[in-house]
């Protein structure tokens, strides 16, 4: 069975912890970046507008049709002057004839009122694809504007694709303790295995596995782990004055060290006892100068 001691396995699987909450962090926002650098070069969906199909106001048949009743309407208003100031012909002709300019007066409007709703209708379309068009440049500037990001994005990209593989490398590191199988190496067990041995006095890393069965606890982890981000993090915060935190460091160190000598472990325990206090302080080193992880 295995059993450690844990003055040196909880700091260890909080170091674990923390690591692989910094990775998915880290991970999360580098995705952001690289998504956001596809969006810059796609660009907004911007389709040039169509020049608009015009109207044509002035027709042959509305110009006929507004001569034959327009000279209609003007021979029977003469008419009409003519019959009822003479006072040999009956004034009902002169009725008559006014009728009939009404009538065709009332239908001359009919395609001057054609032509002038076409003009409006042509002018609203063109207003209409003005809109469109100072739109789309507008789209276009916005676009070129934001390409010339892109060389920026892509270097915060860069940096944090850098301190991601520097995470992971501390995680390797840290799993090379050999204290948790190969198969167990996730955030999900880190978790479970941190909050199992910070909660109780058990020390069986056998016995706490036998018990994590992932597919039940999984929605349980996943509370687990957004809850316990922050808590974890700040156990690492950067104390104010660099050289001291590093000495604290050191003497830290050096007491795991003095620890170690005095309990009795074989050269296999003694060595991963060792990689425990060796990841502990490196992720402390790192968490010491990657305070901003805690913002992100």
């Amino acid at each position: 069975m295995a059993r450690y001691n844990r003055e040196f396995l909880v700091p260890y699987l909080r170091d674990v912890c923390a690591l692989h909450l910094a990775y998915m962090k880290l991970n999360n926002r580098c995705n952001r970046f690289e998504n956001q650098i596809g969006s810059l070069q796609n660009g907004k969906y911007n389709p040039k507008p169509s020049r608009p199909c015009l109207e044509n106001e002035v027709t042959l048949g509305r110009v006929i049709a507004l001569l034959i009743f327009g000279f209609c309407t003007i021979v029977c208003v003469i008419m009409f002057f003519g019959v009822f100031f003479n006072d040999s012909v009956n004034n009902g002709m002169a009725f008559v004839c006014l009728f009939c300019g009404v009538i065709c007066g009332a239908i001359t409007a009919v395609p001057i009122g054609l032509i002038k709703e076409g003009k409006e209708e042509n002018e609203k379309r063109e207003a209409e694809y003005k809109r469109k068009l100072d739109e789309y440049y507008r789209i276009e500037e916005e676009n070129r504007l934001a390409k010339n990001n892109i060389p920026t994005v892509r270097g915060q990209l860069a940096n944090y694709q850098k301190e991601k593989a520097q995470v992971s490398e501390l995680l390797t590191k840290a799993y090379r303790a050999n204290v948790i199988p190969r198969q167990y190496r996730n955030i999900y067990v880190a978790v479970y295995l941190y909050d199992w041995f910070g909660t109780s006095m058990a020390d069986d890393l056998d016995h706490a596995l036998s018990m994590f069965v992932l597919e039940e606890i999984k929605a349980k982890l996943d509370r687990i782990i957004e809850n316990q981000k922050e808590i974890i993090f700040n156990q690492y915060q950067i104390a104010s004055n660099q050289q001291k935190f590093m000495e604290q460091q050191q003497r830290h160190s050096a007491m795991m060290h003095a620890k170690l000598d005095q309990i009795q472990a074989n050269n296999e325990e003694r060595n991963a006892y060792l990689h425990m206090i060796e990841s502990n302080t490196a992720t402390t080193a790192f968490f010491a100068t990657a305070d901003y992880i805690r913002r992100i």
